[in-house]
């Protein structure tokens, strides 16, 4: 018999945390990183899986929000766009202008989002965090 540990046997000590008692059994931050990660889908999929800690439903509420937001943003700028090229070169310059300025935005609103719900800081972004905490304190009271 030798004195090596036996695989198979683990600790409490090992066993990864679930710090704030969730039913996705991720660590708050991680949830809502991924909520934050994938907007829309994996704010869904945290929303309905999440049920009890606050700050992971409020990230993937504000996910839900801000992916529509994206979804229906892009479809008006397509529009937009469409309508725009009836102008020659001053409409494709617009429309090019229009994108930039909108998916650049987006795009440094969705890395402030994920860094700080991988962070474990509850941060809201403009416009779609104060819709996601009134939806989060309605979910709650009911």
């Amino acid at each position: 018999m030798d004195n090596q540990p036996d695989p198979n046997d683990v600790s409490p000590q090992q066993l990864p945390s679930t710090a704030g008692g969730g039913d996705s059994g991720l660590p708050p931050n991680v949830a809502a990183g991924i909520a934050a990660l994938f907007p829309l889908v994996g704010g869904i999929i945290i929303w309905l899986v999440e049920k009890k800690d606050a700050f992971v439903r409020f990230n993937a509420m504000q996910s839900i929000y801000f992916g529509a937001a994206m979804l229906v943003a892009s479809v008006v700028l397509t529009v937009v766009s469409a309508v725009l090229a009836f102008i020659p070169i001053l409409g494709w310059m617009v429309s090019a202008l229009l994108f930039l300025v909108l998916y650049g935005v987006a795009f440094v609103l969705w890395l402030m989002h994920l860094w700080k719900a991988f962070s474990g800081v509850r941060w809201e972004m403009p416009v779609v965090g104060a819709m996601a905490r009134e939806q989060v304190a309605r979910a709650s009271v009911t």
